[in-house]
């Protein structure tokens, strides 16, 4: 349970994976590990595989704090593009939620129902073959 961060040197991508019930300061502490490991290794593109979050004790305060403190990371280490997949509904609103509160520039964030459409959004655009994404069944 937790969230596992992974560097793809091939593809310049940061990969986190969900899974379970994530709290406030846990998200918090991730943030942290993540500029760390975007001040030793810059990247292209950052990923968030939300496919495990099953339940979030996260209420519209906390998730616009959480936007704010993600945002404060991207300033410092920008990116082309943020990938998030997102299958469900509960995943999908708060990805909604947050982007509205982290105020991104337009065409930063894409939000993805399936593992599919990710890498072949990756593969159109950017020309990345390959998935940033286990593919374990969406």
């Amino acid at each position: 349970m937790g969230l596992h961060m992974r560097y793809i040197p091939d593809a310049g991508a940061l990969v986190t994976s969900v899974s379970g019930i994530i709290s406030l300061n846990e998200w918090f502490e991730h943030n942290q590990r993540v500029a760390a490991a975007l001040r030793a290794n810059p990247v292209r593109f950052r990923a968030m595989d939300l496919r495990g979050l099953v339940q979030t004790e996260l209420h519209s305060d906390d998730i616009w704090e959480l936007a704010r403190s993600n945002r404060r990371v991207m300033d410092s280490f920008p990116v082309n593009a943020m990938l998030v997949l997102a299958v469900n509904d509960l995943q999908y609103g708060l990805c909604r939620m947050w982007e509205a509160f982290a105020d991104l520039d337009s065409g930063l964030l894409h939000i993805f129902r399936t593992c599919m459409d990710a890498c072949k959004w990756l593969k159109d655009v950017h020309n990345l073959h390959g998935c940033l994404f286990h593919p374990y069944s969406d």
